[in-house]
């Protein structure tokens, strides 16, 4: 009924095509496979980023925070409340404080 010797023929040709086809597919899921570690590292790194501008910009407030949080206590016997110059001074501390930590942490290189 059926010639085997006919068939056999185009089946080996799909078998090499199929053959083929799968170890396309693997390099294919193995360039996807790079892809997507590399898109990681890229997220990684953008993420690095992003905590290390958020830890400058802890390291220059907080220390400002807690000058304005102690000066925001309204003590009664506070000697700098009454100097005529404490409010000048305490910001121009305050902004020193700033500037200062700018400074180390663009010497250190966390800026790049």
């Amino acid at each position: 009924l059926i010639n085997l010797r006919r068939i056999r023929e185009p089946l080996h040709d799909v078998v090499a095509h199929v053959e083929h086809s799968l170890r396309y597919i693997e390099r294919v899921e193995d360039h996807l496979g790079e892809l997507d570690r590399h898109f990681l590292l890229l997220l990684h790194d953008r993420t690095n980023n992003r905590l290390r501008l958020l830890t400058i910009i802890s390291a220059i407030f907080m220390p400002l925070t807690l000058i304005a949080g102690i000066y925001g206590m309204n003590f009664r016997f506070m000697p700098e409340l009454s100097w005529h110059y404490g409010y000048g001074t305490v910001l121009l501390v305050m902004l020193s404080l700033a500037l200062g930590l700018l400074w180390y942490f663009y010497r250190k290189g966390w800026f790049r």
